[in-house]
């Protein structure tokens, strides 16, 4: 949270600096964290809380499944095409969770939603995933990380 000034010396840059209170809290309790913490739950209750040095994503786009830019409809005439096509999207699901894991992630901040099942991957490969994360507290993160 420091920056060098010009003389040399370092200050506090008061935009890296972000303040959170508890209502009920003594101020005893208050604490100095060396890193960042973002008030928010784990999209999934299995997946890891604490970390010593995570490697963090930043996205802004979902991790669901891509639906088509034109209104469209799917006619199913039997189980097997059901099947069929739930298959294709959780691939589709997989290979982005794939992705995520693939770049050496630990944690996962995400401005947009998460599918489910991709909370469930996500989990299982023991990423930390947070939705619908405020664009600012992504800022933040980007700034401080």
């Amino acid at each position: 949270v420091t920056v060098e000034a010009d003389d040399g010396s370092h200050v506090v840059d008061l935009a890296n600096l972000n303040i959170e209170t508890r209502t009920g809290r003594a101020a005893g309790e208050s604490r100095l964290l060396s890193g960042a913490a973002i008030d928010k739950d784990p999209v999934h209750e299995d997946m890891p809380t604490d970390f010593d040095a995570a490697d963090v994503l930043l996205l802004n786009d979902p991790i669901e499944v891509e639906e088509a830019d034109v209104d469209t409809s799917v006619n199913v005439d039997s189980p097997d095409q059901l099947q069929k096509f739930l298959d294709q999207e959780e691939q589709q699901l997989r290979e982005k969770v794939d992705q995520i894991v693939d770049s050496g992630a630990d944690v996962v901040f995400c401005q947009k939603g998460i599918d489910d099942l991709a909370q469930h991957y996500l989990a299982k490969e023991g990423v930390l995933a947070v939705r619908r994360t405020k664009k600012s507290d992504l800022t933040f993160l980007k700034n401080v990380l």
